[in-house]
């Protein structure tokens, strides 16, 4: 989140589309005697990309799929590409084109092999493999729908801040969740929502963004609404973690010129009571990983400290935080350029490392294992 995003929020951010936010790892374990963590890749340089605004990764293709805030062609309408990358390689292997307007989610079927995208000009499924793309599966969808964990039903909400279901393998209208109109009362912007599911398909939590200050909880399976929780800041980043205990979510103060100190709230599920807010320097936050066993979570930071009477230099760093204390207990200075600061970020369980895309194209890759190595 930066200064000329001061009055958008992304519709959905990618740890709420495949849950990637939570690990039950800690710092000495491993995914699992029979698998055997993947290298970390070197950086990936997109030079056609001003800002990688979306990631999601497919383990079973080793692809990479990233999507540009925004891409025009010389002479040509306005076109969003989504660009498919070989992590081993850092080669680009597909470009995807079918959008027009800016990517606002982004996310692999849990197979692997099909891709979902979403955009305020509708909804692709996209068959990697074959090399296809299919819009009219989803043509009644003409905003942008998030791909739950299990991936057998999408959700989006319509302009009453109700949550409408459907079957993915269909695209056929399953159910609406509704919410009371008390919860509902002063939510103005529904197009400007980020959303996260739990990881076991139960919650789904929407919370709306500048000059909204809610978060709107429905219990996913028995389809009722569950909670309304308050938020004071600009939430740009919302997910559960995969224990399904917290629910995470990054923000910054509004003040009267500029967005302020970034935020962190963390939500106990259980009694949806806000346990504790965590005030962060500057600039933006993005809480991304838990690791229960050292009762920290791990938030991808960008701060912003002025350099000179006019001028501004931002630094990326992945920051752990205490739960139950709130303190800094890890930070790891990515070294990402200065004037390219984390616009998107995914935890990648088989690396059991941090992808972060920034806003000058380049997308890297950091240990989880080296960056807890810095933990105070």
């Amino acid at each position: 989140m930066h200064a000329h995003q001061a009055t958008h929020v992304q519709l959905i951010s990618l740890a709420a589309l495949m849950s990637l936010c939570g690990s039950q790892l800690s710092t000495n374990e491993k995914l699992g005697a029979d698998k055997k963590l993947m290298s970390i890749p070197q950086p990936i340089q997109d030079e056609h990309t001003c800002e990688v605004q979306q990631l999601a990764y497919s383990p079973k293709l080793n692809l990479l799929a990233s999507a540009p805030a925004i891409y025009f062609r010389q002479g040509q309408i306005p076109a969003l590409p989504i660009y498919l990358w070989d992590v081993k390689t850092g080669k680009r292997t597909q470009v995807l084109a079918g959008h027009r307007q800016r990517i606002e989610n982004l996310a692999f079927t849990p197979d692997g092999e099909q891709l979902v995208s979403g955009a305020s000009d509708g909804v692709i499924l996209w068959d990697i493999l074959k090399g296809t793309s299919d819009r009219e599966l989803y043509k009644a969808l003409q905003t942008s729908a998030a791909l739950t964990p299990s991936g057998k039903e999408l959700f989006h909400w319509d302009t009453d801040g109700n949550v409408v279901v459907w079957d993915a393998k269909t695209g056929s209208k399953q159910r609406v969740l509704k919410a009371s109109k008390e919860a509902k009362e002063g939510i103005k912007w529904i197009n400007e929502l980020s959303a996260a599911t739990s990881t076991d398909d139960r919650w789904v939590a929407l919370g709306a963004g500048l000059g909204n200050h809610k978060i709107l909880v429905w219990d996913f399976k028995k389809g009722t609404f569950r909670a309304e929780l308050a938020h004071e800041s600009q939430l740009s980043h919302l997910c559960f973690s995969k224990t399904g205990r917290y629910l995470f979510g990054g923000g910054n103060e509004v003040r009267k010129e500029y967005l302020g100190r970034g935020v962190l709230d963390i939500w106990d599920t259980k009694s949806w009571k806000l346990v504790r807010e965590i005030e962060v320097d500057d600039y933006g936050v993005q809480p991304i990983l838990e690791i229960p066993k050292e009762d920290i979570v791990l938030s991808v930071d960008s701060l912003r400290s002025p350099v000179g009477e006019n001028n501004i230099q931002f630094r990326t760093f992945i920051n752990g935080y205490s739960i139950k204390t709130g303190d800094r207990v890890v930070s790891f200075d990515t070294q990402l350029a200065k004037d390219g600061w984390c616009t998107s970020a995914i935890y990648i369980e088989d690396m059991h490392a941090i992808c972060i895309g920034g806003a000058e194209g380049k997308i890297s890759f950091f240990s989880v294992g080296e960056i807890l190595k810095h933990k105070k």
